[in-house]
């Protein structure tokens, strides 16, 4: 992770599983109707790459993606 925003969370004491929780919870949500969702969801569950590499990767490109807005006001992470 980058350096910058992890002394950030540590510092505003952001517990890095419950955002990456939300994360997921709202993953392809925002994106797509409710029933293409599920299917994006039931594709990946039954995925042979494994859905914990999957999580993991989606989180940190979230983070990533989030950065400057992370840093600048970090309780967004949480909503």
């Amino acid at each position: 992770m980058d350096q910058k925003l992890y002394k950030i969370f540590e510092e505003n004491k952001i517990d890095l599983k419950l955002c990456c929780m939300r994360w997921m919870l709202i993953f392809m949500l925002q994106e797509f109707e409710i029933n293409e969702a599920i299917l994006v969801w039931d594709g990946l569950l039954c995925s042979e790459i494994g859905i914990n590499k999957f999580i993991y990767y989606y989180c940190l490109a979230v983070m990533f993606i989030k950065r400057d807005e992370l840093i600048e006001n970090p309780t967004t992470v949480y909503g």
